[in-house]
């Protein structure tokens, strides 16, 4: 009988030799255990102590509630850079339109010369110069947006 004992204690002994070189060669496995026995204690805890959930559920709903507060200050914070500045984004865009405009204008007169589709080239030229034009005043715009803006601010207080 001691006998068996001592051999099932050897292989015993054996296996958590084993177990614990793994281990040691890779210690995620017992990473994984950890959580999975932090994951345990919390569901175990969850299920059974009602002060130990309560508090939980409170910590999550002021989580929420901090970051919601976040969310609309943010949102306020962008709606006021819009009402003062989206002009100057909305003039980038038409600048940046209109320089798309000029390239796309040169490529189809250059393309137009060279097929003999002078109809694409005198569209082309048509294209360029509705670009530079549409350019320049979008550029123009910006300084009058601002004291539009400006006088706007001063009236509202």
């Amino acid at each position: 009988m001691l006998g068996r004992l001592y051999g099932a204690a050897k292989k015993l002994g054996g296996g958590l030799k084993f177990l614990f070189g793994i281990m040691k060669k890779n210690p995620i496995i017992l990473i994984i255990a950890l959580v999975a026995l932090l994951i345990r204690w919390f569901l175990n805890l969850w299920r059974n102590n009602e002060e130990f959930r309560e508090f939980f559920i409170n910590l999550w709903e002021g989580i929420k509630d901090f970051f919601a507060g976040i969310g609309e200050a943010i949102g306020k914070i962008i709606e006021w850079l819009g009402d003062r500045f989206g002009f100057v984004v909305d003039s980038i865009l038409a600048a940046a339109y209109n320089i798309k405009k000029i390239l796309s204008g040169i490529i189809d007169f250059i393309v137009g010369v060279f097929t003999g589709d002078w109809e694409r080239a005198w569209q082309g030229v048509q294209d360029i110069f509705s670009g530079i034009v549409g350019g320049l005043w979008a550029i123009f715009k910006i300084p009058l947006n601002l004291i539009i803006s400006g006088i706007n601010t001063f009236i509202r207080g």
